[in-house]
Parts: C-alpha cells; sequence; structure tokens
C-alpha cells in the first residue's frame, strides 16, 4: 500500500453451534456489519459455518469446492461478497475429501 492507503479489515468473532442455517444467518449479518463500517476484507473464523459434535455431524453439511455448484456455505459467501464489495476469507468449512466418506478436510476459503 501506498502513503495513506489503508485497509479496513472486519475480524469477525462469533459461536457457531452445530446448525448451518442460524451461523450462516449470523456470518450475514455480522459481514453487514463489518462492511457498513468500512471493511473491504472480513475474516471469519474458524468453523464459522458449523461446528458439531463429530465427523459424522460435518459430512452430513460437508460441500466439494466446485464452482459449478457451489453449496450453501460456499454461495453464502460469494453472494455476501459481491452484495457488500468485500473480500471475505471464511476461517475453516468442512470440504468433502474425496473418495473418503468418512472425514472431511477443515479447508479455508477466500471469496
Amino acid at each position: 500500500m501506498q502513503g495513506g492507503d489503508q485497509l479496513v479489515v472486519g475480524a469477525v468473532q462469533m459461536c457457531s453451534r452445530d446448525d448451518l442455517a442460524e451461523n450462516l444467518a449470523r456470518v450475514k449479518a455480522l459481514t453487514a456489519e463489518a462492511a457498513a463500517q468500512g471493511a473491504k476484507l472480513v475474516v471469519l473464523p474458524e468453523c464459522f459455518a458449523f461446528l458439531g459434535r463429530g465427523e459424522r455431524d460435518k459430512l452430513a453439511i460437508a460441500e466439494e469446492l466446485d464452482a459449478g455448484r457451489p453449496g450453501p456455505i460456499v454461495t453464502t459467501l460469494c453472494e455476501l461478497a459481491a452484495a457488500h464489495g468485500v473480500h471475505i476469507v471464511g476461517g475453516g468449512m468442512p470440504e468433502r475429501v474425496a473418495g473418503d466418506d468418512r472425514r472431511t478436510y477443515n479447508t479455508a476459503i477466500v471469496v
């Protein structure tokens, strides 16, 4: 950055639960709040989308990172980034492991 250029970052803190819809609603509200305060980069915590009791819980909502068929987590982040003109770092979301139906990756995603 040059001279007086600034990057306003919104560091979102939230308590995720085992309810994907509830967590994504909270992400929407907190991202809107950060953007309204001037953030151009919004950073979400690890497990922002879902914090289940075990691997089986995460498997139920895990997504494949496929731009042609995004799931609800990736879709939400893309919609929020476009609507608010921000970049978003999703600190960690359950990603399906190809060929393994017993575990997920904890994947950080940047939109």
